[in-house]
């Protein structure tokens, strides 16, 4: 097979978006995104804009998605939006970057160096919003004043073919080297 492309891949998440069992494994309750016709936000538009590289303030960016999507005119607020995003689990979007690399490497048609995979593996310790239930939950810096929520995030990248095999978020005093052998066994199996 030759070299794979960009579109390959988003034919990979669109099947997966279509698939009704992926639906109803990765939303948060049963009952979430049931109903068809009137819903303006649909568990697949949902998604979608969440993939979506946002680089203005999110309610620009939806006016614009939902203008490509659904030229009516059809407004989602950012508090729609954000309501929407919590009724769907965090395993939807693990699972859709586990099936992108999966179809990527299905056939060995991908680089090598001396016929290994070489690949990195890096971490980073970043600010979260500051709520007690994340400082809770992810630990926290704190000043002579002020606690800051933080975690700590480390990824395996494949240098070749410049794709993120898998990645992690964990409390902020993580250790990066448990955290990188946690990645490594989860790619073994």
């Amino acid at each position: 097979m030759g070299k794979k492309t960009f579109l390959e891949a988003v034919d990979v998440t669109k099947s997966m978006l279509n698939d009704v069992v992926f639906m109803c494994e990765s939303r948060m309750k049963p009952t979430y995104f049931t109903r068809e016709g009137n819903n303006k936000l649909s568990f697949k538009s949902t998604i979608l804009f969440s993939l979506f590289f946002v680089k203005k303030s999110i309610q620009l960016e939806l006016d614009a998605f939902f203008k490509v999507l659904n030229p009516a005119n059809v407004s989602i607020s950012k508090q729609g939006y954000s309501q929407a995003r919590k009724k769907i689990s965090p395993s939807a979007f693990i699972k859709l970057a586990n099936a992108v690399v999966a179809w990527f490497y299905k056939d060995n048609s991908f680089k090598t160096f001396n016929g290994y995979r070489l690949c990195a593996i890096d971490g980073s310790v970043f600010e979260l919003n500051n709520t007690k239930s994340l400082r809770g939950r992810f630990g926290y810096v704190h000043n002579q004043t002020t606690s800051y929520a933080r975690a700590r995030a480390s990824c395996i990248h494949d240098i070749e073919n410049d794709i993120i095999l898998t990645s992690k978020i964990a409390p902020y005093k993580s250790s990066e080297r448990d955290m990188a052998m946690d990645m490594i066994n989860e790619l073994m199996y």
